[in-house]
């Protein structure tokens, strides 16, 4: 199982790596890609900008809009029936997972009821990564899903002993095993660094923490459906049970009383382990489903595209035209002073010439040439280039593609725009955007009618 659990894992490579190039743009660093020079070799292209003597300029515009987004989705959020019911934590990680649905096209969240350390039964609702959650399919029924953990020793047995010495002992002693078979020694996580960008499936990248791998596979087995008509009561019984089925309608016939009806069937469960490394089980047990909610956008032919992906280019784009635009500033002339050397007269050196051009009040003797030009100072103009207009047109085509404008984010108006214009401007945009915020709707859901029954039983 855990083989089959490390190629469904292998499977989002692909999805993984999309992810971690959207999330890198979101937060700024939009020079990392690799581009190909013609022998051959890659470099990124902050690296082959600078090799061209350019200095890699950045405007996170990604940045503000899925700002802008994500305060939209609060704002509506608000006016959700099961708002006043989830709780000010579980919002908060609405908000974050709605984030995260921006950036990758993925939100997974798990929801789950425990003891905690006061001995309450409380639900709670974990933001899931994308990095570390695989699944089969993206579909609504798939057979095999999980979530790889780094747990510290105390995690582990706090999660796995069950209140049990021995068990605990066992699970230090594996707890033990793996960090010394490790064949690479792994590293302390810097505070605030990605945790999630070079995850490998059966090895922990943080020192002093193990992995464990928790997989949720879908299976069958067979039962007796059945059916007693003096009661009505319709229940299940195990396979094993179909003799002593029979043996009571014999008995039931002999009294002329009515017979259990039965058929056999084929059922479906959840069945859990957690896994070592090693394939060793830490626990395991079964469960009517699995406790995950998670929707993908937008799921045609399978296929997840994210909202930050839309805009990446236009983002790329900005980047170079600003970054062109320095360079351009930087080679370009400004107050250069043009004095032709016969025209320097003898009373001025060219030093105080310097010093009084710049001056305010200065005064600069020249001796004057027939039909020379006297001396002149040159300002090169950069507007002239044209990359200002390019930079407008791509942020005007940025609104375009994201549907986020500038009605939308709060921004004052543009003079000669009236109130109805303005927010005409508004409801166009919360018109492109709610395909999106609906789907994720759709998520929250689903989710809800996982934890809210959940709550309720907590409440009784």
């Amino acid at each position: 199982m855990l083989k089959k659990a490390h190629e469904v894992w292998k499977s989002g490579a692909m999805m993984r790596a999309r992810r971690i190039r959207y999330k890198r743009f979101t937060f700024g660093d939009q020079w990392s890609d690799r581009v190909a020079l013609p022998n051959g070799a890659t470099m990124t292209e902050r690296e082959y900008a600078r090799h061209g003597g350019y200095n890699p300029m950045t405007s996170n515009v990604i940045r503000s809009i899925v700002k802008s987004v994500v305060g939209y989705f609060r704002t509506l959020q608000e006016e959700r029936a099961s708002y006043t019911e989830t709780g000010p934590a579980v919002r908060e990680t609405d908000a974050r997972t709605f984030e995260e649905f921006l950036v990758s096209g993925c939100a997974v969240q798990r929801v789950s009821a425990h003891v905690d350390a006061s001995g309450e039964h409380v639900a709670t609702v974990e933001q899931i990564s994308p990095a570390r959650f695989f699944i089969d399919t993206a579909a609504d029924r798939p057979e095999l899903l999980g979530v790889v953990h780094d747990m510290s020793l105390t995690a582990l047995m706090m999660r796995f002993a069950h209140g049990e010495r021995v068990r605990a002992g066992k699970l230090r002693a594996s707890f033990v095993r793996q960090l010394r078979s490790a064949d690479v020694a792994a590293s302390r996580q810097q505070f605030g660094d990605s945790v999630n960008d070079s995850l490998d499936f059966m090895r922990c990248g943080e020192s002093g923490k193990c992995r464990v791998v928790e997989v949720w596979s879908r299976e069958c087995a067979e039962r007796l459906k059945c059916h007693d008509p003096e009661t009505g009561r319709i229940y299940f019984a195990d396979i094993g049970q179909e003799r002593a089925v029979k043996r009571e309608n014999r008995g039931r016939r002999a009294d002329g009383r009515a017979e259990i009806v039965f058929r056999w069937e084929i059922y479906s469960y959840w069945r859990c382990r957690f896994f070592m490394p090693d394939g060793s089980v830490v626990d395991e047990y079964t469960a009517p489903d699995h406790p995950f909610a998670y929707r993908f956008y937008p799921l045609i032919d399978g296929e997840v595209h994210s909202f930050v992906e839309d805009i990446v280019e236009q983002q790329r784009y900005i980047n170079r035209l600003i970054t062109l635009n320095d360079r351009l500033l930087a080679v370009s002339a400004k107050g250069v002073l043009l004095f032709p050397d016969n025209q320097i007269s003898p009373s001025m050196p060219i030093e105080i010439v310097q010093e009084n051009w710049a001056s305010p009040d200065g005064v600069v003797l020249y001796r004057g040439v027939q039909g020379a030009q006297p001396p002149q100072q040159i300002v090169n103009n950069g507007s002239r280039f044209g990359v200002d207009h390019l930079v407008e047109g791509q942020m005007k085509m940025l609104q375009e593609v994201s549907g986020v404008n500038g009605a939308m984010r709060g921004q004052d108006p543009a003079s000669g725009t009236t109130a109805t214009l303005y927010e005409s401007q508004r409801r166009g945009a919360s018109v492109a955007l709610n395909d999106l915020v609906l789907t994720f709707g759709s998520f929250l859901d689903l989710r809800d009618g996982i934890l809210l029954p959940i709550c309720r039983n907590i409440g009784k």
